[in-house]
């Protein structure tokens, strides 16, 4: 089975970089759109840690990550 994701990077206000991972998304985004969105989440200012530091300050990235699971046995019941 493989698996398309979209991670998200992120500075956050401290320096440390965090990444946003979404799974089952649309493939056609152009980097004018994932800029667009990454900004808006920036500018909601809705994830902090629990000291309150912004975690999502600047958008840095994004990736199309694809993943590929292969199952060698699985024990039935």
């Amino acid at each position: 089975m493989k698996v398309r994701a979209l991670n998200l990077g992120f500075k956050a206000a401290d320096g440390k970089h965090h990444t946003l991972k979404l799974n089952n998304v649309s493939t056609n985004l152009d980097e004018g759109k994932l800029r667009e969105a990454m900004n808006k989440l920036v500018k909601l200012d809705m994830f902090q840690d629990k000291f309150g530091t912004k975690l999502y300050a600047e958008a840095v990235s994004a990736k199309y990550v694809d993943t590929e699971t292969q199952t060698v046995f699985t024990v039935e019941d």
